[in-house]
């Protein structure tokens, strides 16, 4: 009969141990891997089923248009990658991995250059100042700040 290793907090689900763990063995070895497509590139994170049956290893690139590159790159390097990962580790079968461009970093930059544009008025509320077009964001209405100088009645 074999004991069982009390949990002390949060109980950590043995899919998540061994993504973290295959994102950090995959990370190491892309760092060792002297290719160009890849100068860029960073492990995000690694989704692993409860049951071996599939691991999707979500990848960031800073370059956009090269994202096919980088994807098929990482394709051809899949079996030394699950090699890396099965000397690595304990596990009895390395999941096959299926590698995804994660856009988590490029919405968040979009976001910021988004909130970069908004300007505060003069009665608190967020106006965006783009190219073409000034519209309210947040808080009062257009109408409002376009009148200088009129007189609001109570």
């Amino acid at each position: 009969m074999s004991r069982r290793r009390p949990t002390r907090g949060r109980q950590v689900n043995r899919g998540d141990r061994l993504g973290e763990l295959f994102r950090q063995i995959i990370a190491e070895e892309l760092e060792r891997i002297d290719r160009e497509e890849l100068s860029l590139v960073s492990v995000t994170s690694v989704e692993v089923d409860g049951n071996l049956s599939k691991a999707v290893v979500s990848v960031s690139n800073l370059e956009p248009a090269e994202d096919d590159i980088v994807l098929a790159t990482l394709g051809e390097l899949r079996p030394r990658l699950q090699r890396a990962v099965g000397n690595q580790t304990r596990v009895r079968r390395v999941p096959p991995f299926q590698f995804l461009i994660d856009d988590v970093l490029r919405s968040a930059e979009r976001i910021d250059d988004i909130l970069r544009g908004i300007e505060p008025t003069v009665d608190g509320a967020a106006a965006a100042v783009d190219d073409d077009r000034a519209e309210t964001v947040v808080g009062a209405t257009m109408d409002r700040a376009d009148d200088e100088g009129a007189v609001e009645s109570e």
